[in-house]
């Protein structure tokens, strides 16, 4: 930054009307560029257009700014961020590949890099990227960076069909940190990896030391892990405490969960699922529910059958080939 000092010698008017003489806080006086100006303005557009998903209008702004300022950092990540918005991976992982070169003990970046590999479906030098981080962030004693690490390689070993790393790494994400949210991440991957008894024996302990917390995710993941081992009547009371929480945040998975119970011989949980499916909406009083139920499982993403019990993918998919056929 450009910095012009201005020494007031001598002020006549000041002198002749015995006025006293500024201050020494004003001696000094601190004038930015415009050039800094500009970038920033446009630095800061970027980011603006960037967060609303604006990628290629957010990419002329960083290449704006870089043309002002080669070679800063956080400019170069974020129209790597933004190329990777649009898909051009190729020049993403050049870009953070040489920042992360000159910056190698800076984490975020490197983050950036691991989640572009991810992305791109380079899950190979993902993990490495991923594991790399788990070392240098447990070596600097950075907690919420440690747990990020093995979090997201729990999520990717799962992906690619890597069962016991994805566990190995969620029961390390879940040790460094075991909030709710936690708590529910790892109980995913446990049912996902049919570790029903661990599930529901992780889930109960926390309940356990937690019992002032009613958090719906946590009884639904409960409800499920119960399902897998075949609990019928533990799972429905967990599956009723999951819906009477979930209020007015709809969760469509109850829907499953409730149509598989009743068909367990449950009465009435269909329809109590169906409500935490609509939340605070409520269906259609002519609807079928049968017909309102397949619409839900239609709209299903099967990325989410990756962590249901065996046995209700095959209800859900069942019900859906039924629906088809009528």
């Amino acid at each position: 930054m450009a910095q012009l000092t201005i020494r007031l010698a001598v002020i006549i008017f000041a002198v002749a009307s015995g006025c006293a003489l500024p201050g020494s806080e004003i001696e000094e006086q601190i004038f930015v560029p415009r050039r800094e100006v500009v970038a920033a303005s446009l630095f800061t557009e970027g980011n603006r257009l960037y967060n609303s998903g604006r990628f290629p209008e957010a990419e002329l702004k960083y290449r704006q700014v870089e043309y002002l300022y080669p070679g800063t950092a956080n400019t170069g990540v974020n129209l790597a961020l933004a190329l990777r918005g649009m898909g051009d991976f190729n020049q993403s992982f050049r870009i953070l590949e040489r920042i992360v070169s000159e910056n190698s003990d800076y984490l975020d970046y490197r983050f950036f890099l691991a989640e572009t590999y991810y992305q791109a479906g380079r899950y190979n030098e993902a993990v490495s990227q991923y594991e790399l981080l788990l070392t240098m962030s447990s070596e600097a004693s950075d907690i919420q960076k440690a747990q990020a690490a093995a979090r997201a390689m729990a999520a990717l070993s799962f992906e690619i069909g890597r069962e016991e790393e994805a566990l190995c790494n969620s029961r390390r994400s879940f040790v460094i940190n075991s909030g709710p949210a936690d708590l529910v991440r790892h109980a995913r991957i446990l049912i996902a990896t049919a570790g029903f008894t661990e599930a529901e024996e992780t889930i109960k302990g926390f309940l356990s030391q937690h019992p002032e917390n009613q958090d719906p995710a946590i009884f639904k993941q409960l409800a499920l892990a119960l399902i897998g081992g075949e609990k019928w009547e533990e799972a429905a009371s967990n599956f009723e405490l999951a819906a009477a929480q979930a209020g007015s945040s709809p969760d469509a998975e109850l829907a499953a969960v409730g149509a598989l119970l009743e068909s367990k011989g449950r009465e009435n949980l269909l329809a109590v699922g169906l409500k935490a499916a609509f939340g605070s909406k409520d269906e259609d009083e002519d609807s079928d529910p049968e017909e309102v139920l397949a619409s839900i499982f239609k709209a299903y993403n099967p990325q989410s059958y990756l962590y249901w019990p065996p046995i209700m993918v095959e209800f859900v998919r069942h019900s859906l080939q039924e629906a088809n056929d009528e």
